[in-house]
């Protein structure tokens, strides 16, 4: 039902293509992809499932455990794959030249329900300024951005996704607790860019 609700009510209405990319977790991953690239068929570009890192390998100890002083959600187990996965995807969209072939990327989870229909790619062309806008779905921000289904215009899509690991390298902007939603509050934020919501 979720795959066939990303296809319905994303895919066709932007007439887009897919590359799914996301972390080995459960025992039936590969059952569960070969269940996506039946669901989109033609549309489906790319399938990577990679295994989980260690964020103190990804991002570096020093920096993850002076990251880590940072209270909040944001660097629980989950969240932190979250993160690493946001960084890995600019690299795998980069190595296989992706970004340039696209005016325009939306970013959501696999498993996500979508219940009605995205807004097509002419009109997200007419609403997304390509220097500053970021759409995403109202609701479960929680004080900050709902990544979970984000569009931009394509010159955005490198420094969105790159976002957290400069958070973490470089410092967070004051001290206080952080969720997930937040930390993804700042990426926008430092690039000076708006969060429009649906």
């Amino acid at each position: 039902a979720v795959a066939e609700s990303l296809r319905h009510f994303l895919l066709e209405p932007l007439g887009a293509e897919v590359v799914v990319y996301c972390q080995r977790q459960l025992p039936d991953d590969e059952e569960r992809l070969r269940l996506l690239e039946a669901t989109l068929g033609e549309s489906l570009v790319r399938a990577v499932l990679y295994d989980k890192l260690r964020a103190e390998d990804y991002f570096g100890e020093a920096s993850w455990t002076k990251a880590c002083k940072v209270r909040g959600n944001w660097s629980n187990p989950g969240n932190r794959q979250v993160l690493m996965n946001h960084c890995k995807l600019k690299t795998f969209l980069q190595s296989e030249g992706l970004l340039d072939r696209y005016e325009i990327f939306v970013f959501s989870r696999c498993d996500m329900m979508h219940l009605f229909p995205f807004p097509t790619s002419d009109d997200l062309l007419a609403a997304l300024d390509p220097s500053r806008d970021v759409l995403t779905q109202a609701g479960h921000e929680f004080g900050g951005v709902n990544y979970n289904l984000a569009a931009m215009r394509a010159p955005l899509v490198p420094e969105y996704l790159e976002g957290p690991q400069r958070i973490i390298a470089n410092g967070f902007p004051n001290s206080k607790t952080y969720n997930i939603e937040r930390f993804m509050g700042i990426v926008l934020g430092n690039n000076g860019w708006r969060n429009l919501r649906m």
